[in-house]
């Protein structure tokens, strides 16, 4: 079984993401693409750097198995942070119909980015 890790090998100073297995695997070109390198000493391909999210997603689809590591790194990167728009003051009748309506639109679809003004969008 291939398998992800998450840490600090040995001879390294960051934490990689490192795939175990041999260099002779059919995921060679992939994983370089990925931006993976062969690292001799230690008989894996490690990525340093940012740890990125979709490159988990892609070594899933080619059937590695991340470790508890991986999915702990995956999951407070991808783990949605609500953040506080308005003021303690607003009030919702204070809006404009239309700008109720794009923030029901948001609230619905679960988020959004509202960037409304009186005339924006508009030719004139």
């Amino acid at each position: 079984m291939i398998e992800m890790k998450y840490g600090i090998p040995q001879g390294f100073k960051e934490r990689v993401l490192a795939v175990l297995t041999d260099s002779s695997t059919q995921l060679k070109n992939k994983l370089s693409v990925l931006g993976f390198n062969w690292n001799p000493m230690g008989n894996f391909w490690a990525r340093g750097g940012e740890f990125q999210p979709h490159v988990i997603k892609v070594l899933e689809s080619f059937g590695i198995q991340p470790s508890k590591a991986v999915l702990d790194e995956y999951n407070s990167k991808t783990a949605f942070r609500p953040t506080r728009i308005f003021e303690d003051n607003f009030r919702h009748e204070m809006l404009l119909d239309y700008q109720k309506e794009a923030l029901d639109f948001c609230k619905k679809s679960g988020s959004g980015v509202v960037a409304l003004d009186i005339g924006l969008g508009r030719r004139s």
